[in-house]
């Protein structure tokens, strides 16, 4: 009985993992700013994302979070004080073209283009 339990629950937890986007990785030129690893959201708009660094990669993963979405991600570029990214939700066809920014080790400046214009949100660190 505890091993079909367990096992269950092995399976159970695999679901969303084998669901999950495949991240967007590249390798930057410039030295990466360590202070962007991490885990990230914008709470209003119940959006998460994670970079984290993999050897000399650098990988970003993105969730609509209230959608049980993943972003597809690509363009990812570093100029030594900004990540470039480009973001789209599947589903809707949105679309972002994104620049951030560190402001200090706890919130990221998220400068973006969609179809309707300019937009700044502020990405914070999630605990």
């Amino acid at each position: 009985m505890i091993r079909r339990i367990l096992i269950a629950a092995m399976l159970a937890s695999a679901i969303p993992l084998a669901q999950a986007q495949a991240p967007a990785c590249f390798e930057p030129k410039q030295k990466f700013d360590a202070r962007f690893v991490g885990n990230w959201e914008i709470a209003q708009w119940q959006v998460r994302y994670s970079i984290r660094q993999q050897g000399n990669q650098i990988c970003l993963y993105a969730r609509d979070a209230s959608a049980n979405e993943w972003f597809q991600i690509s363009g990812l570029d570093w100029d030594g004080k900004t990540l470039a990214a480009s973001f789209l939700l599947p589903s809707t066809k949105w679309r972002t073209e994104s620049r951030l920014t560190l402001l200090d080790n706890n919130r990221v400046r998220d400068e973006y283009s969609h179809p309707e214009g300019r937009q700044t949100d502020v990405w914070t660190r999630r605990k």
